[in-house]
């Protein structure tokens, strides 16, 4: 059976959806930190700042506050001597202290013992660190300071002989730090001293650049425009004058001002050619990373921007910036980068004026793959990592949300078999009549959910995205066939690199006002047909909205029932395909050389505005917004009978 007849027999029926598969699985989110190369594995699964808070550098780090977690995980003593067990009841080495400032020393010193610290940089470079001992006797070599790899980074620090136990002296080191959170080890080389607290100081750098607000931007994830880095004119940006007018946020009279977009906050505006913004970005996995650029132009420019890694190259190329109308009317552009793992700073050069920037978005890495139905390079992965099957099709399941869910709570479901991407992302398919795959974010029957439909059966598919109920998710489909040729349907990359509000607020936007409710009765989990809600329904406040406009070409339909192409009326909508995708797209009334011409179509009010939207933003415009969206082609449906793989991408 046909995909197209399963959505008719649906219409017939009433368009009850099929039941959904259910599963128990309950996923475990496992928290990973970096271990030290030197100490306990599991370090990595407890260890945190004492409070909650990485200690600020620069700032002081007391010594009493080393990390929780216990014994190999955040220390390591050899015995328990500790006296200020009011403080921390661990039996750790602390003590009350005489020092100035009173609180707690840390004492009982001995070779081989160390404490880890969390520490939050707010900008790479070199620091002084005063470290506050006491000593009866000199000790050499008493201990260092390492980073989380174990690298010792201060040198051996000898401490002096004050004397006493409570005379109080300060030595000083010098580490450089990178930018951001991270775990520095007090390591004790040799026994005999104490330790109040550590000081850092900034002791400069080549450039004073830093992350705003001390932590890169994780990359997967969403750069904000206006958090450009610290260190000011010629070393964090360049602009040739001072413009903004949202000092409130930032004090230094660069050109930011609130933005209307979703979500507010603030915008870069006043661009001028030779301008530039750095940001540091700290980057999970090495790969090719579609990079979503909010951006707003009254007119076109080409060549508006690029975007350059560390050396200057420019790895983006050439971005343009395309007409939206305003300086606050918005747009998603697309383009991909590649960059290596880790801590980073990327620059946003202007190349030419007239556009304004609210934010960048970063999706998933990936080492390969094709830009097949316009998305970017590498959104579709290492398709040549995908297991080779006969007599099937094997199925690759995406998590394409930009870092909003990990693999682990990417869930697929599928002939009674559901799990997540982590699990295994891959399914191998050699049957599946009349059935659906259902995908859920953040637990296995969660109600952010949405599904693709499809017959299959050895290499043979048909398949399609349906919108004929709600959308759920963005939901993108690419078959590879065996002799090389590839087809992709479902949602464009707009609504996979929009976040979820975004796209509620690009419906609302988009649609005239009576079709606006519907990005509200269900949020944030789907944006329902308009046939399904009470207010298009009979005795509703719209339900009049499409009676005369059916009634004009003789059709005697409700409202409800013409956006579901059901029976009930004269003629019976469910048996004339033409004429009820003529109502939904408006065309109705033309002659058939218009009916049958896309580009006409959803022109002249009253339309079925949702279907509108979702061809709007569909891979080549193809659908399906309603059950007989077939007609003429427009729908999301494909057959293969040589199919090799399919992948299914899923957005948040």
């Amino acid at each position: 059976m046909s995909s197209r007849s399963l959505l008719r027999r649906a219409v017939a029926k009433g368009r009850r959806r099929a039941p959904r598969v259910r599963a128990v699985v309950v996923a475990t989110a496992l928290l990973t930190f970096a271990l030290s190369a030197s100490h306990s594995v599991a370090y990595a699964a407890t260890e945190a700042p004492y409070g909650g808070t990485a200690a600020a550098v620069p700032g002081t780090v007391q010594a009493e506050n080393y990390d929780t977690g216990g014994q190999g995980v955040a220390y390591n003593v050899s015995s328990t001597n500790g006296t200020a067990n009011s403080y921390r009841s661990d039996g750790v080495d602390l003590e009350a202290t005489t020092d100035s400032g009173g609180g707690d020393d840390l004492g009982w010193t001995s070779a081989g013992q160390w404490f880890k610290y969390t520490v939050n940089v707010a900008s790479a470079g070199k620091y002084t660190v005063g470290l506050r001992v006491a000593a009866i006797s000199a000790v050499t070599d008493g201990l260092h300071i390492a980073n989380s790899a174990g690298t010792n980074l201060s040198g051996n620090i000898n401490v002096p002989a004050t004397g006493a136990w409570q005379t109080w002296t300060t030595v000083t080191a010098t580490v450089t730090l990178p930018a951001g959170t991270q775990t520095l080890t007090i390591d004790q080389d040799t026994a005999g001293w104490n330790l109040n607290y550590l000081s850092f100081t900034s002791s400069g750098g080549t450039s004073g650049e830093g992350p705003y607000g001390g932590t890169a931007a994780a990359v997967p994830g969403t750069v904000q425009a206006e958090n450009y880095d610290t260190g000011g004119q010629g070393t964090a940006y360049n602009v040739t004058s001072t413009n903004g007018s949202a000092n409130t946020y930032r004090s230094d009279g660069v050109d930011l001002e609130a933005t209307t977009d979703s979500g507010g906050g603030y915008d870069v505006g006043w661009t001028a050619a030779g301008q530039w913004f750095k940001y540091t970005v700290n980057v999970a996995t090495a790969g090719t990373y579609t990079v979503g650029l909010r951006l707003a132009a009254p007119s076109a420019v080409g060549d508006a921007l690029h975007i350059a890694n560390s050396s200057g190259a420019n790895i983006s190329g050439a971005v343009q910036a395309p007409a939206t109308g305003g300086y606050q009317t918005w747009t998603t552009v697309n383009t991909s980068v590649t960059l290596p793992a880790g801590t980073q700073t990327l620059t946003l050069d202007q190349d030419a004026a007239g556009w304004n920037i609210n934010y960048l978005t970063f999706g998933s890495g990936s080492s390969g793959g094709g830009s097949y139905g316009g998305f970017p390079s590498g959104f579709w992965g290492n398709t040549s990592a995908i297991p080779s099957v006969s007599n099937a099709i094997e199925f690759d399941f995406l998590n394409a949300t930009n870092g909003a869910y990990p693999d682990s709570e990417v869930y697929w479901s599928v002939n009674g078999v559901t799990e997540s991407i982590a699990q295994s992302p891959y399914y191998t398919m050699t049957s599946c009549g009349s059935c659906r795959i259902y995908f859920y974010l953040g637990t296995a029957n969660s109600q952010y959910n949405d599904f693709v439909e499809l017959n299959s059966s050895g290499t043979t598919i048909n398949a399609d995205t349906s919108r004929v109920d709600a959308w759920g998710l963005p939901l993108a489909v690419h078959l590879h066939n065996s002799d090389g040729s590839d087809t992709t349907v479902g949602d464009d990359n707009t609504l996979f690199a929009d976040s979820r509000s975004q796209v509620f607020s690009l419906f609302q936007s988009s649609v005239p006002t009576v079709f606006q409710q519907l990005a509200t009765v269900n949020a944030p989990y789907n944006i329902p047909a308009p046939g399904d809600i009470a207010a298009f329904q009979p005795g509703g406040a719209d339900a009049s909205y499409m009676v005369a406009y059916a009634a004009s070409v003789g059709a005697t339909e409700t409202t409800q029932e013409v956006f579901g192409c059901q029976g009930g009326g004269s003629p019976a909508l469910n048996g004339n395909a033409a004429l009820c995708a003529g109502l939904n797209r408006c065309v109705a009334q033309f002659s058939t050389t218009i009916q049958n011409t896309p580009a006409d179509y959803y022109e002249n009010a009253p339309c079925n505005y949702y279907s509108a939207f979702w061809h709007q933003y569909a891979v080549n415009g193809l659908q399906y917004g309603f059950a007989y969206d077939d007609d003429n082609g427009q729908s999301s449906d494909f057959n293969s009978t040589d199919a090799q793989y399919v992948q299914v991408a899923v957005g948040f």
